[in-house]
């Protein structure tokens, strides 16, 4: 029997072409391997990326002073930024918790605010409660009680009487 002439180099292509498998799943498994180490290595810049911007925020220590006590004026400033004007303000009254004041040693800072507001429309309203929170955001909405103050006309937007109370609450640790 006589052999073709292309029987031997098409039986070396055979060989190589196993050869180069193997050599392509190695090359195959390696890719995998570089690629969870680059994501290994991501993770880890996005988790030192995060400690750096702990480190520079503020710490919290579970023995410092209460709010300031000028947080009054501070909700009669950001009505005002709302467009809430001052002749819709009932009261603003920020209290002591009665637990914490010892009287003569400083520590009569308030915990709790309550804001009483008339003839507030709900959109007006929002635009407090958000601006707040970013701002204050120590002070936690605790209650809020809606009084419809005005029926609705055709020229009028109803407006309502709103009773807020926040209370000052530290967060402790890493959030």
């Amino acid at each position: 029997m006589r052999r073709s002439p292309w029987t031997r180099p098409l039986l070396l292509l055979a060989v190589a072409a196993i050869g180069l498998g193997g050599q392509l799943a190695r090359c195959r498994a390696a890719r995998v391997e570089a690629l969870s180490a680059v994501t290994f290595a991501e993770q880890i810049a996005t988790d030192a990326a995060r400690l750096a911007q702990l480190r520079d925020q503020k710490a919290v220590n579970k023995s410092q002073a209460r709010p300031d006590s000028d947080v009054v004026s501070t909700a009669a400033t950001v009505l005002e930024e709302c467009g809430i004007p001052f002749s819709s303000v009932g009261s603003i009254t920020a209290d002591p918790a009665e637990s914490a004041v010892v009287p003569g040693t400083g520590n009569d800072e308030p915990s709790s605010l309550r804001l009483s507001l008339r003839r507030v429309s709900i959109p007006r309203l929002g635009s407090f409660l958000k601006r707040w929170g970013e701002s204050q955001a120590e002070w936690r909405m605790q209650s809020i009680r809606l009084t419809k103050s005005s029926p609705r006309t055709t020229e009028t937007i109803i407006s309502y009487a709103a009773e807020i109370q926040f209370v000052f609450s530290r967060t402790e640790g890493l959030q």
